[in-house]
Parts: structure tokens; C-alpha cells; sequence
């Protein structure tokens, strides 16, 4: 009996061992699989930052076409193709995690054709975001137009206010024309156009004399700014953005030929401006918006042939162009990714 009961004991010892031992390998086999898919998953991680990193330096320089990055759990390899004819960004990403065995990739693409907006669209030939617009000593040759001056577009008022009460102060003004002449404008926060000064400035150039303005063409649309008194005679030509600035003062001289003229196509920006003197010949083809932080008045002395023409064709092809050259605002659509 006893030695009966010794070798059941023995065998079940055994057997329980081989439990165990079977327990054991489990368990390892379930933690050398957990440790791959975690090291998947971080792989998988460190190559999304790749394509990060690759986004946010291409978006600085487009000339950017990759490179190696160090990061804390290993190392992640980009490399860039720009398809530019048909602005398609291919970015590969390749992330070695510290002590994997393997690597992982991931391969997107993304459309670039496009921009995001950053200059409000145009409401009407003149604007006032905030504050108030007065007319002094204006003749019946000064002239605000909101039918579209490229006839491809719908017309808009020749003036928007932003205080519903200030209509009526400008409704039987004739030398105000558009559909309507006068209107309420609630389409373009003050906000937006503050911010848009903000990051505008820094990247604009100052103008202090009118051959300043030489090197902008239809095809060169720049950003500029005037910050001081500046008196423009003869014939001048801009496109793109101007922003004239809080104490700057833009006089178009009263002495210039009638062949002479200042005439600029795309957005003016009067930001806290008071006054406007427009006693030669000024033409606006594009939009005019007067914008105060303060709620004050910006009064156009416009005692010569002062125009100002609502044009929807300057916005795309002069002001976002300008403030595309010195933003970034490429929109990245995705199209693909492959892991």
C-alpha cells in the first residue's frame, strides 16, 4: 500500500511539473507576443511622426526632400517626392525602434494644389469692418463701384457698413453704385482682418516712395505697407495687398497730370486710419476695407478722380497669390497611405 501510494504521488509530482512547465512557456510565449505588437505599435507611431516631421519641414522649404531623424525610442528615415506638375507630395517614412528587429514604413501622398483662405473674400468696392466711413469735399467724379469690375462675377455693394444705422447716412449718395449701393456688412470680422494685418506685416515690404512699387507686376503681386507720410504722383502701379498703418499718411498729390495716376489692383487696408487724401487721380481695382480697433472714422477726402472698383478677379489672382508668397497656408489633402 505504501509503496502503491509513493508512486502516485511520484506521478502526479510529474505531471504537475509538466503543468507547469507547459504554464511557463505560455506565459512566455504570450509576453514575447505582447512585447511585438507593442513594438509594432510604437513602430507604427515613430513612422506617423515621420510624416510630421516631413510635413512640417517641407512646409518651411519646399525644396526639402528628407532625411534622418534621431527621437527618443529609435530612429525614423523620410524621404520626399514632389510630383510638381501635378502637385502630388509622396512621403515615405522608415522608423527603427531601439532593439526591433524589423522596420516599419509607411508611404503617403497628399494633394497640394490648394490653399487655405486667409484674406476674407471681398464684400464691395469699400468696406468699413469696424468703425465708420465719411465722405469730405468728395466731387461727383469720385466714384465707388460695386459691379463687378471683370464681369465675371455678382456684383456687390459699392459700400458696406458695419452699423446697420449707417445705411441710410450714405443711401442717396450717387457716387455710391453696386447691388445694392449701400449695404449692412456682417460677412467680415474685425478679428479676421487684425489677424490677418498681424501676420501680413512681418513679411511685407515698406514703401517709401513710389518707385518702391516697381517690381510689382500682374505677375508679381507683393505685400506692402505704409507706415509713415508718403505723397505718390505720376503714374504709379501695384498689385497685391497694401496696408496702410496706424499715423501713416497716403496722399495721392493734387498736382500730377490728368495722364498721371496712382492705381492699385488687389486689397487696401486702412487699419486705424482717419484720413484719406485722394486729391489726384487714385484707381482701386479690387476692394477697399477700413478696419479700427479703436471704433473711429476714416474720412476719404476724395477731391480729385477718385475710383474705387469692386473686382473679384484681383482677389484670386493678386491678393491670395501675394499672401500665399509670404504664408504658409498649403492645405495638405490626404490622398493615400500604405503601411
Amino acid at each position: 500500500m505504501g509503496r502503491a501510494m509513493l508512486i502516485i504521488v511520484t506521478g502526479m509530482l510529474v505531471a504537475l511539473g509538466y503543468t507547469f512547465m507547459g504554464m511557463s512557456n505560455q506565459r512566455q510565449a504570450l509576453t514575447s507576443q505582447s512585447v511585438s505588437k507593442a513594438n509594432k505599435a510604437l513602430a507604427q507611431n515613430l513612422s506617423h511622426t515621420g510624416i510630421q516631421f516631413a510635413l512640417e519641414e517641407f512646409d518651411e522649404d519646399n525644396s526639402w526632400s528628407g532625411g534622418k531623424f534621431n527621437l527618443e525610442k529609435g530612429t525614423v528615415e523620410v524621404s520626399i517626392n514632389h510630383d510638381v506638375s501635378n502637385e502630388i507630395l509622396e512621403i515615405t517614412s522608415t522608423a527603427n525602434l531601439n532593439g526591433a528587429s524589423n522596420d516599419h514604413t509607411i508611404t503617403a501622398t497628399y494633394d497640394i494644389s490648394k490653399n487655405q483662405q486667409v484674406v476674407p473674400k471681398f464684400q464691395g468696392a469699400l468696406s468699413s469692418v469696424s468703425g465708420s466711413i465719411t465722405f469730405s469735399n468728395s466731387n461727383p467724379q469720385t466714384h465707388y463701384n460695386g459691379n463687378d469690375n471683370s464681369g465675371t462675377c455678382e456684383d456687390k455693394p459699392g459700400l458696406t457698413v458695419n452699423d446697420p444705422s449707417q445705411v441710410d447716412d450714405h443711401d442717396d449718395d450717387s457716387r455710391i453704385e453696386g447691388d445694392p449701393a449701400v449695404a449692412h456688412n456682417s460677412k467680415i470680422a474685425h478679428q479676421d482682418i487684425r489677424n490677418l494685418i498681424d501676420r501680413l506685416i512681418p513679411h511685407s515690404k515698406t514703401i517709401s516712395h513710389k518707385n518702391d512699387f516697381d517690381n510689382s507686376t500682374s505677375d508679381n503681386p507683393g505685400v506692402y505697407s505704409i507706415d509713415s507720410k508718403l505723397t505718390i504722383s505720376g503714374n504709379t502701379t501695384g498689385y497685391g495687398i497694401l496696408i496702410v498703418r496706424n499715423n501713416a499718411q497716403l496722399e495721392i498729390d493734387s498736382d500730377v497730370m490728368m495722364a498721371g495716376q496712382f492705381e492699385f489692383n488687389g486689397l487696401v487696408i486702412f487699419e486705424n486710419e482717419t484720413q484719406f487724401k485722394a486729391a489726384g487721380n487714385a484707381t482701386i481695382n479690387g476692394s477697399i476695407m477700413a478696419m479700427s480697433d479703436y471704433g473711429a472714422n476714416l474720412d476719404i477726402m476724395g477731391n480729385g478722380n477718385m475710383q474705387a472698383n469692386y473686382d473679384c478677379q484681383a482677389q484670386e489672382k493678386y491678393t491670395d497669390v501675394a499672401a500665399n508668397k509670404v504664408l504658409n497656408t498649403t492645405l495638405y489633402t490626404p490622398i493615400s497611405m500604405y503601411e
